[in-house]
């Protein structure tokens, strides 16, 4: 585990040495889960398109995962490796694409719980940790955020944009490449969201436009209702310039 973490350091740092504040994405999906009736239409493309819009922008390193690459193991590795590099100034943007449970979503092999993630990178140098998760349930991150009443305790730095409700499912639509939820956080990061056009999207600029997309698209049989946990004082953060 500590080898591959370092190199994983190495592999992220080479890059962006001598260079002020950084971006660390990581970008993850998995649609081939190995099973035909457990297997995704849009996960792996999902991940793949929210990564694409970070490439190539300043000072900011991309690391894109997906289906039998995305296990648990190589998801928690390269998020604690991102831990270990990111100073103060620098931003954490995390994105899933797939299965997804009560506090968990599910990785190639094995679940990764809301839990897993706030204890793995509690005491990061940074405020700024955004996590995107487009999977069924995923709203139930609020119980495990509640006990952390976002009182400077442990992940009360990360904020959580989920794509539905505790008790929702999170759909795919065979007509759009990527899932409902995807489809306007793409459209919101390109663009969309800029409500005040200053070419910035702050995270309530974009879950505003997300909510309201996803909430328009979806039908009265697929009821989904996008969430967002997070510290009041990360509303104004910048999640990407346009």
């Amino acid at each position: 585990m500590k080898k591959q973490i370092i190199t994983i350091i190495v592999t992220l740092l080479i890059p962006l040495i001598s260079i002020g504040q950084t971006t660390y994405v990581l970008s993850t999906g998995v649609s081939n889960y190995g099973d035909e009736h457990l297997n995704l239409r849009n996960s792996s493309k999902d991940a793949k398109a929210f990564g694409k819009l970070f490439q190539g922008k300043k000072n900011t390193k991309v690391s894109v995962v997906t289906s039998s690459n995305a296990t648990k193991e190589n998801i928690m590795t390269r998020l604690k490796a991102i831990k270990l590099l990111a100073k103060p100034e620098d931003k954490v943007i995390f994105f899933f694409s797939g299965h997804g449970d009560t506090n968990c979503f599910i990785a190639f092999d094995l679940p990764i719980t809301y839990n897993d993630i706030i204890q793995t990178l509690k005491e990061m140098k940074t405020p700024k940790v955004f996590f995107f998760i487009d999977a069924c349930n995923s709203g139930s991150v609020q119980d495990v955020t509640t006990e952390y009443q976002w009182s400077g305790e442990a992940g009360s730095s990360i904020s959580f944009m989920m794509s539905s409700r505790a008790s929702e499912y999170s759909f795919e639509n065979q007509w759009l490449e990527n899932g409902f939820f995807t489809q306007a956080l793409l459209k919101a990061l390109r663009g969309k969201a800029d409500a005040d056009g200053n070419k910035d999207i702050t995270l309530m600029e974009c879950f505003k436009y997300v909510h309201a997309d996803v909430v328009m698209r979806c039908t009265e049989k697929q009821q989904q209702h996008p969430q967002l946990i997070s510290n009041k004082s990360l509303y104004d953060e910048v999640i990407i310039s346009w």
